[in-house]
């Protein structure tokens, strides 16, 4: 599954285990009334520091994200939002209610494009999430919440009927700031920065499972992801560590290969 705006998750963990460059997601901006993410910081090793810098207009909304000459400019309208990379690929969200109702993504010099489809339910939280190439059924995510908290999900790839299971654990300590990166809900939605996805998870994500298994039940791969977090004097997550094990099997159920990584990210944040 291709996005415009690639979840800097995925992109670390590519990063490291493959060792190949990948794009930056530039929408890790919190949502958060009091104080916005100015910058965002992390060691890549052999391939340098990544850093990008979050800018933001007088209502405090993101308008452009940078890093080095890579970039992206978001525009507001009424029910729209649009984004744009420094290669003119375009990506939008159509709102209702303040509610993303569904997102589209575009690319410089070619007719593909992705679409998401987002239902809520009664309580504001998303639970169903279809995803669609060229207008094609791609994939379908239905998910789960308990006390206030996504937990788990069930992703159907309809190219060959494969499923992946996640689930996500919490810490017992309220999310003082949720921003992309931390957030489970952006492993499912096109991901723009201000609230715009319904409800989010009301406490500290602190692990995520994952176990994606073939059409007949048969085991793949399976993937876990710990965060621990370091806070400055108001509450604020100032420096995450994400490690992660990556588990790839055989037919036969044993262990084929395994990767690992381990990153730090630092926040900077100015509040107000």
């Amino acid at each position: 599954m291709n996005r415009f705006v690639k979840t800097l998750i995925v992109a670390i963990a590519i990063i490291a285990i493959n060792g190949c460059a990948k794009e930056i997601d530039f929408s890790a901006a919190p949502n958060n009334k009091n104080c916005n993410l100015t910058v965002l910081q992390t060691d890549l090793g052999v391939l340098g520091n990544l850093e990008i810098k979050f800018i933001y207009n007088t209502e405090g909304k993101l308008i452009k994200a940078v890093n080095g000459t890579d970039f992206t400019d978001y525009s507001y309208v009424t029910n729209k939002i649009t984004a744009v990379d420094q290669d003119g690929d375009v990506g939008e969200i159509n709102l209702t209610n303040g509610r993303a109702t569904n997102s589209k993504y575009t690319y410089t010099g070619s007719s593909d494009n992705e679409t998401k489809i987002y239902t809520y339910n009664a309580e504001g939280y998303i639970v169903l999430v279809k995803s669609y190439a060229n207008g094609v059924l791609d994939l379908t995510s239905e998910l789960s919440y308990t006390n206030g908290n996504l937990t788990q999900s069930k992703t159907t790839y309809e190219v060959d009927g494969s499923i992946e299971i996640t689930k996500h654990e919490y810490t017992g300590n309220v999310a003082k700031t949720v921003y992309e990166l931390f957030d489970p809900l952006s492993n499912y939605v096109d991901y723009f920065p201000g609230n715009y996805f319904g409800k989010v998870s009301k406490n500290i994500l602190a692990k995520t499972s994952s176990i994606y298994s073939a059409s007949n039940g048969v085991k793949l791969r399976d993937d876990v992801i710990t965060y621990t977090y370091q806070f400055n004097s108001s509450g604020y997550s100032t420096t995450t560590t994400l490690s992660q094990l990556m588990n790839y099997y055989h037919a036969d159920g044993s262990v084929s290969s395994s990767d690992t990584y381990a990153t730090n990210f630092n926040s900077t944040y100015s509040c107000k």
